[in-house]
């Protein structure tokens, strides 16, 4: 069913089907922060696309699964392995330099090695003169989960023996868990692929947005005042969207109105509150010297401001053990400029409204 509120990322798409189709690159790791739409981009735009020029592509999702991932890829692998075309061609065992497989009707493949599965894959998709494209969401997850090193070092010794034939796209939203797999220099996936960024929609989507909104209900946005929305909201695809809703759902009201609405419904939703209560005295400082526009967290000056607004001596081994511990949660990243940022925009905008009460540490 077509998403009358899809806007295609026509460039993005070319670019990596193009980079794919001349074998120009066999793997990229995508990076857009969590609700730009990379997901959505996936499965709308790059699939499709790849499906059209006789790709045989898989989606796979590290964030989505519970339990052992491991044994879940396996079964999407195994999944999608066609057995007809081994029984066609009556193979009974499939020999590779690096292993042999024996294939029957009965063959439990959910049960293989990565190594097998990706191997049978990338055999069937050289006898159908094709390819395999991987598409792995949110690969950074696997830095969460207990005793996967073993995992992904097979994962990548899959992929480097069947790069011919399979191609691989990882996505992440998390530029700490992204630097852990690819760029660290003891990283499982160092120097693995081709980086790029998954730049957010400009004016062009919230004027596409606009007048989708006008077709379906004959009432016209101020495209300005709903880009300036856009722009509050960072650029964030996802929140516009669930703006947009949220502004059909009400009655005569403005932009400007209906946006203080929807900000304090996400504050009662999103139960800041609590999330506030769960964190330590150092990582509640933390968040606090960064909507109090700090970044050097080991100097006089950020130690002052601690002392003289909420009467607490800080050490720099507390902060050193709460940084480390909001930057591996994903509560904060480092932008492109190298600066800490709070994750959750709507998070930041609840700080900033509450940053001068009494006993907010």
């Amino acid at each position: 069913m077509q998403d009358i509120w899809h806007f295609p990322r026509t460039e993005l798409t070319k670019k990596l089907t193009n980079a794919i189709r001349y074998n120009i690159i066999h793997s990229f790791t995508l990076f857009a922060p969590r609700r730009i739409g990379k997901t959505y981009f996936l499965n709308y735009d790059l699939k499709p696309a790849l499906d059209e020029l006789g790709y045989k592509t898989i989606y796979f999702s590290f964030a989505d699964q519970i339990g052992n991932h491991l044994q879940q890829f396996k079964n999407s692998l195994a999944s999608n392995i066609d057995r007809t075309i081994f029984a066609k061609l009556k193979v009974k065992e499939i020999s590779f330099p690096w292993c042999k497989v024996v294939i029957s009707q009965n063959t439990p493949f959910a049960d293989l090695s990565i190594l097998e599965l990706l191997s049978i894959l990338a055999h069937e998709a050289e006898k159908r003169s094709s390819q395999i494209v991987l598409m792995l969401d949110e690969i950074q997850e696997l830095i969460y989960v207990d005793n996967a090193e073993g995992f992904v070092g097979e994962l990548r010794t899959a992929l480097d023996l069947n790069k011919n034939y399979v191609k691989v796209i990882f996505t992440g939203s998390s530029r700490y868990g992204l630097r852990k797999m690819f760029s660290d220099n003891k990283a499982p996936f160092f120097h693995f692929g081709t980086s790029l960024k998954m730049e957010p929609f400009g004016r062009e989507f919230t004027d596409f947005l606009a007048k989708t909104y006008h077709s379906i209900t004959g009432k016209h946005i101020d495209e300005e005042q709903f880009y300036q929305i856009f722009s509050k909201l960072n650029f964030v695809t996802l929140s516009i969207r669930e703006f947009l809703s949220f502004y059909m759902m009400c009655q005569d009201i403005s932009l400007e109105d209906a946006y203080k609405g929807f900000e304090a419904e996400i504050f009662d939703k999103n139960g800041y509150v609590s999330y506030w209560n769960s964190l330590i005295q150092a990582e509640k400082i933390l968040l606090l010297g960064l909507v109090n526009n700090f970044q050097n967290f080991y100097s006089e000056k950020f130690y002052d401001f601690v002392f003289h607004n909420y009467h607490i001596e800080i050490t720099q081994g507390r902060v050193q053990n709460a940084l480390n511990k909001l930057l591996k949660q994903g509560d904060i990243h480092e932008n492109d400029n190298g600066e800490y940022e709070i994750e959750d925009l709507f998070m930041k905008r609840w700080l900033e409204s509450r940053k001068d009460e009494p006993g907010i540490v």
